[in-house]
């Protein structure tokens, strides 16, 4: 592999890992479990996407299996502490709340499996 292509690649990995630094509000662990969700898994898109499917499950519409409604539920409850931090960030004290609220529930948020 030549220098210049090398170079490029270690360009992209760093400017990717600045991107993903900027949109992470909880201190991230290095070497994390394979079943430890990410923190852009919890967003206002992802809860959308799981109300569909369970609109769709009560509906008869599909069947599930037991994991995914607690993963839903999972997936609910952080977008829920996430969408609140983003709301308080013109009051530094309800923000930070929910930041801490929000960490505390990532830190321990995995995989339903």
């Amino acid at each position: 592999m030549s220098i210049a292509r090398t170079g490029l690649i270690l360009l992209i990995l760093i400017l990717s890992s600045f991107s993903q630094a900027d949109d992470s509000v909880c201190p991230q662990i290095k070497n994390q479990p394979w079943d430890k969700m990410e923190e852009s898994s919890f967003s206002k898109a992802a809860a959308l996407k799981q109300i569909d499917a369970l609109k769709k499950y009560f509906n008869g519409e599909i069947k599930v299996a037991d994991e995914f409604l607690y993963q839903s539920l999972v997936i609910l409850e952080g977008s829920y502490l996430r969408n609140e931090m983003e709301n308080w960030k013109e009051d530094p004290k309800n923000y930070e709340y929910y930041k801490k609220k929000f960490c505390e529930f990532f830190a321990e948020a995995y995989l339903v499996h």
